[in-house]
Order: C-alpha cells, then sequence, then structure tokens
C-alpha cells in the first residue's frame, strides 16, 4: 500500500513540477520503458528465466523487501523533484 501511495506522489510530484506537459512526458517515456523491456523480454525468450527467478525468492523478500526498496527509491525521487517544484 506504500508502495502505491508513493507511486501516487509521483505522479501529483511531477504534475506540481512540471504541469500537463510531465505528465504526458511521464506516460509516454513509462509507455517506452516498460514495453520496450516486454518487447525484449519476448524477444529473448527470458519469460521462463524471470518466472524461475520470482519462485527461487522468499516470500519474505517478494512481499516486503522489494516493495521496500521500490519504496525508497520513489521517496527519494519525490524529495529531489519536489525539493524543485517549491520555492
Amino acid at each position: 500500500m506504500l508502495l502505491v501511495s508513493f507511486i501516487g506522489m509521483f505522479c501529483g510530484v511531477t504534475f506540481k513540477r512540471w504541469g500537463v506537459t510531465g505528465m504526458y512526458t511521464l506516460a509516454v517515456t513509462s509507455l517506452f520503458v516498460f514495453g520496450g523491456l516486454a518487447v525484449l523480454v519476448s524477444w529473448r525468450y527470458w519469460w521462463g528465466e524471470i518466472g524461475a527467478w520470482f519462485v527461487d525468492q522468499s516470500s519474505l523478500s517478494l512481499l516486503a523487501g522489494w516493495p521496500a526498496l521500490l519504496t525508497l527509491v520513489l521517496a527519494a525521487a519525490n524529495l529531489l523533484v519536489l525539493r524543485r517544484a517549491t520555492p
């Protein structure tokens, strides 16, 4: 839940800093990055290896560790962008 909150906060901070142009840029960039990763993984036939990697992870790391790491990254990004957005 905290990760999803920070994702929403990042969208809000992006809108505060760059307005509608920043939101369009964020959406298009996300589409190209995640779409490009999906195409690359499909082209290289890595889906089985990615699935095996998830199966090999412990439940604690999947449910707490990786989301906590992503939350920290988004919190740092929010802080850096928000410091520039407000005087």
